[in-house]
């Protein structure tokens, strides 16, 4: 059965795009779908959601087409929570105010915001509120300002876009993120487009280009980083960034799956974060944990942790020991007799109380039927009367009087 009204459905029905805490309610989080919905959720309640988003496309060559939504993004400072920002996998983004089940429609969409057909793989919202990044895998990154949208309407042909960059940023997987500085003053992207994957740091005011880094992964500082995928070899990709404001450290993850995190090591630099050995560096400093063994003493992490506890085989009881091919069929009858006469040996169970005594079976308790029928058949001896009960016996009481 296919679901076609997903303000019915009480989940996502495809797969989840993405994830937020609500900034203005830690009590609430939002899911995105390749459903065409985003969801508002609240902690206390896990059987359904409170709100149901249906995503549908504005412009005309749409029609009512549903998009799904593949990024979203939330001010976490500035107008803190004040609107969400969607975008789509035909390159749209879309503005929502509210979200509500019954609204139909975004406040702002952009229809044409990158290439058509293009999907939106992140969308992030500036600190001041004003200023939206978005990144899509026709390897652009645009800025737009949600005042001159405001001013212009709905937007339409991507004409709000401040800036653009065109080209050397390279995205190939649909996660591919953006992040700023903790300061804001910086746009930070990871892209494949060269030998080395590589990390580019934008000014955030325009877009311009400040300067690139080389990320090596697995210690490969020459030549290229392939990914063994059977037959075939694939470039290595950084896909996800993100730059913590608080302790100011780096996360970057890649298409082999692994994370890499780069940390101010200054001893003498002034950054609180350093001080506070936060994050990765509180790891960094911490000695490996000793794990006790009773009956090796004690071991750490890499040697050898002998044996823990005591190991039970089922098969190694004598119940369950194979026979080897000589012995007949017989024999084998035999002894399994033998075992199931022994009650340690077949792990009998204890006989009830009063075996054999009362109810069916040996069991204590009655039949259902008899529960049943007792309750029916009520002894209604007190409802008698006691004067009609002896005229009963009158009259064999003359014939055969007592002498």
């Amino acid at each position: 059965m296919y679901l076609k009204d997903m303000r019915h459905t009480n989940g996502h029905v495809s797969s989840l795009t993405s994830c937020l805490w609500d900034p203005s309610d830690k009590n609430k989080f939002i899911t995105a779908a390749t459903d065409a919905t985003i969801r508002v959720w609240d902690v206390e309640s896990s059987l359904k959601q409170q709100e149901v988003v249906v995503v549908r496309g504005a412009g005309k060559s749409k029609g009512n087409r549903k998009l799904s939504v593949t990024a979203m993004g939330y001010p976490m400072e500035q107008d803190r929570g004040k609107y969400l920002v969607s975008g789509h996998d035909d390159g749209s983004i879309s503005i929502w105010s509210t979200l509500t089940t019954n609204k139909v429609r975004a406040d702002i969409n952009i229809d044409h915001a990158h290439s058509y057909g293009s999907e939106i793989t992140s969308v992030v919202v500036h600190r001041d509120g004003n200023r939206i990044y978005s990144r899509s895998n026709d390897s652009t990154i645009k800025l737009w300002d949600i005042r001159k949208l405001k001013n212009n309407g709905l937007g339409g042909g991507g004409c709000g876009a401040v800036s653009v960059v065109d080209g050397g940023v390279v995205s190939t997987y649909p996660q591919t993120s953006i992040s700023l500085s903790p300061n804001g003053n910086k746009v930070l992207v990871a892209t494949n487009d060269g030998v080395i994957p590589e990390l580019v740091f934008f000014d955030s005011a325009d877009l311009t280009e400040l300067y690139r880094k080389r990320i090596e992964i697995d210690g490969n500082r020459s030549g290229e980083q392939y990914r063994e995928t059977g037959a075939n070899k694939s470039k290595v990709s950084l896909v996800k960034v993100f730059w913590h404001k608080k302790i100011e450290q780096l996360a970057v993850t890649n298409s082999l799956g692994n994370t890499q995190i780069f940390y101010n090591d200054n001893k003498n630099s002034n950054d609180t974060a350093v001080v506070k050995n936060k994050g990765i560096i509180q790891c960094i400093n911490k000695k490996a944990s000793t794990i006790k063994d009773s009956s090796k003493g004690s071991a750490t992490d890499g040697g050898d942790y002998g044996v823990v506890g005591k190991i039970i085989t089922p098969h190694a009881l004598p119940l369950f020991k194979e026979e080897s091919a000589s012995v007949s069929q017989s024999a084998r009858l035999r002894k399994m007799a033998k075992i199931r006469k022994n009650p340690v040996l077949s792990a009998k169970p204890e006989p009830p109380v009063n075996a054999g005594r009362q109810g069916k079976g040996g069991m204590i308790g009655t039949s259902e039927t008899q529960y049943i029928m007792r309750s029916i058949m009520k002894d209604t001896s007190r409802d008698e009367d006691p004067r009609a009960a002896l005229l009963k016996h009158a009259a064999e009481a003359e014939a055969n009087p007592i002498q």
